[in-house]
This record gives structure tokens, sequence and C-alpha cells, in this order.
């Protein structure tokens, strides 16, 4: 279906792999190409805007957008969940178009803390974030305590 997983690249391992194509998810970077909701120096495609990084992956992978194309990796600087879930649709797009509604919602739940239950998704959103919290919590820190980039390779 011409859908291509794109490979994650730890972020500390970036400046050695320099002729790699890596995108840079939910965060800037000086020199590589980046996608991400927060405020850059140039505007990200107008077809796959969206709220949070995560929703502008999966409009990426629903219309089949070069970014899904040009890059073989994906990378982030820190952990929260609009960064893990933009790196996990990047490399699955597959799992991310069939779980979409779910993920969307997650990504707008942890990123902005904004839960409408009378939305589809909400309550099974409410539990994977839920869960990435917890995970969160037991492999680094609490959630929104201690340094968010530290938590990522």
């Amino acid at each position: 279906d011409g859908i291509k997983s794109l490979a994650f690249v730890p972020w500390n391992e970036l400046d050695a792999r320099e002729n790699e194509k890596i995108l840079v998810v939910d965060t800037t970077h000086g020199t590589r190409e980046c996608l991400t909701h927060h405020k850059m120096k140039y505007a990200p495609p107008e077809a796959v805007r969206g709220d949070t990084t995560t929703a502008m992956m999966l409009n990426a992978i629903q219309q089949r957008h070069p970014i899904m194309t040009g890059f073989t990796g994906v990378t982030v600087d820190h952990f929260d969940i609009d960064a893990f879930l933009s790196v996990f649709c990047a490399c699955n797009p597959r799992v991310a178009q069939e779980f979409h509604l779910v993920i969307r919602e997650a990504a707008q739940i942890g990123d902005f803390r904004e839960l409408d239950l009378s939305r589809t998704a909400a309550d099974a959103a409410l539990k994977v974030c839920c869960w990435l919290n917890t995970l969160e919590k037991q492999m680094f820190t609490r959630p929104f305590e201690g340094d968010d980039h530290l938590k990522w390779p």
C-alpha cells in the first residue's frame, strides 16, 4: 500500500548519522527537517498541519505525504505522550492508520490535557494516556516531573 515504516533513531545517535535522512518530530533542530506543532522558523506543509505532532504524523500517513517516503528514520529529544505517539506512528504506520482515532485523541489528551468524553475514542485514548504515564513513571520519573529530554535515549 506504499506506506513505509521509519526506523527509530535514538537522539544521541543523530550527529553520527549525518548522511541519513532522519525526521525530527515534536521538537526543533538546527539542521534536520522537523515535523512538530511547536513554533518553528518555517511552517509545516499545509496538508499535514494539526494541533499535535501526532495529528500531523497521522495526516501525513493518511495522505501518503512525502514525509513518509523521504526519510529512513525518526527521532525525538524527549519523552511525553505526543512525542512517543508521533514516533510510534512513524515506525508503525499501518497500526497507526487502524487506530488513528484513539491515537489522535490520546495525543490531544496527553499534550493539552483536553478530554471530552463525548468523543468516540476518548475512553480508549484516556486509557492509553494512563498506561503511558504509568510506563513513564516506572522507567523514568513521574509524568511532568524531571527533564523530559533526559527520558529518551
